[in-house]
């Protein structure tokens, strides 16, 4: 339903918008509002990138070095556990960027997952570069 690739810069150029263009995922997830009929899975990255970006705010706000570990809990079989890690690796980059636009500086997301028994963790990172 949402590809994950790059669309090569396609839309900025149509648009005359200098900067990268996001995936069609990240675009849903970082860009657009939410929508009444978006997918469940869409809305827990959508959850993920809100809590990243608070901790981002926050540390601007206060001006204070940026170093903070946001934690969400996902439950569910281990292939969902599996398509989530991917899709999570792969959109991550995209969300550094983001964040990096609205810190002002360089910013770096380590990613981290672990399964157990139905019950997993995402840990994320967030360093100033």
């Amino acid at each position: 339903m949402y590809k994950l690739k790059n669309r090569n810069l396609d839309k900025n150029e149509e648009l005359n918008i200098k900067g990268k263009a996001y995936s069609m995922l990240a675009e849903t997830i970082i860009q657009l509002p939410k929508n009444i009929s978006e997918n469940e899975n869409i809305t827990e990255f959508r959850n993920i990138y809100f809590n990243l970006k608070l901790a981002v705010e926050d540390a601007k706000a206060n001006k204070k070095i940026l170093v903070d570990d946001t934690d969400y809990n996902f439950y569910g079989n281990y292939v969902d556990f599996r398509k989530y890690s991917k899709i999570i690796s792969n959109i991550l980059p995209e969300f550094e960027y983001a964040l990096s636009n609205l810190y002002g500086k360089k910013i770096k997301i380590e990613f981290t997952s672990k399964y157990k028994k139905k019950e997993a963790m995402f840990s994320f990172r967030i360093k100033e570069v």
